[in-house]
């Protein structure tokens, strides 16, 4: 047996994704880092986008709780973002209110029933809602899609398995500046914190196949 086909085998046992108490989260995919010329541009984001459109449908048809989360770095909130990287600060770059914090246009547009949480670090969960919202919907997997791989969605996916959720982590749902910190992160997310799955499987899995 393949060193892979054991990694998949080993997952599938670890557990199954459940569509009746799963949740999709979407990270990050704002235009600071989706348009073009962006300060924080990762062009690799743009090319989830078809795929990850596909796993929107398929959750809202299944009825599978949609969350948006999108990072605000405004002061004072920013804290030490703003000191490692201040010209987000001078640029005012992902603060809410402004064309960089809103979600990009080239996404499918959230609708009225669904979430939206926002942060002020790289982790969903830190100082926010979002697990209050998880167990109030009765969620214990998380589908983590978005940007960037080794940094929001990573982080993310880390403080999830610390708070006893299942995380079934996109491999072409997510995307990184560079493809080895993208490769390097789902070996990580793979051997520790959860499953790394295609969107494809997430699907078929969700349908019950």
């Amino acid at each position: 047996m393949s060193a892979a086909r054991e990694a998949t085998q080993v997952g599938e046992a670890f557990f199954r994704i459940q569509r009746e108490t799963s949740a999709l989260l979407i990270i990050d995919m704002q235009n600071a880092f989706l348009e073009p010329g962006a300060m924080l541009e990762a062009p690799m984001g743009r090319a989830i986008i078809p795929q990850l459109a596909k796993l929107i449908e398929v959750c809202r048809g299944l009825d599978v709780p949609v969350i948006w989360a999108r990072l605000d770095t405004s002061a004072p909130y920013g804290g030490l973002l703003l000191d490692k990287y201040p010209s987000l600060r001078e640029q005012r770059v992902l603060y809410k209110g402004t064309h960089s914090f809103e979600l990009f246009s080239g996404l499918p547009s959230p609708r009225e029933d669904e979430f939206h949480i926002v942060k002020h670090k790289y982790d969903a969960f830190h100082r926010t809602d979002l697990d209050t919202l998880l167990r109030n919907i009765g969620t214990d997997t998380v589908i983590i899609t978005g940007v960037t791989t080794n940094c929001c969605c990573e982080s993310t996916a880390r403080s999830a398995f610390e708070h006893d959720y299942k995380v079934a982590f996109t491999s072409d749902g997510t995307a990184a500046f560079e493809q080895r910190l993208h490769d390097t992160t789902l070996d990580t997310i793979r051997e520790l914190f959860g499953r790394v799955l295609t969107i494809a499987a997430v699907i078929e899995e969700l349908n019950g196949s």
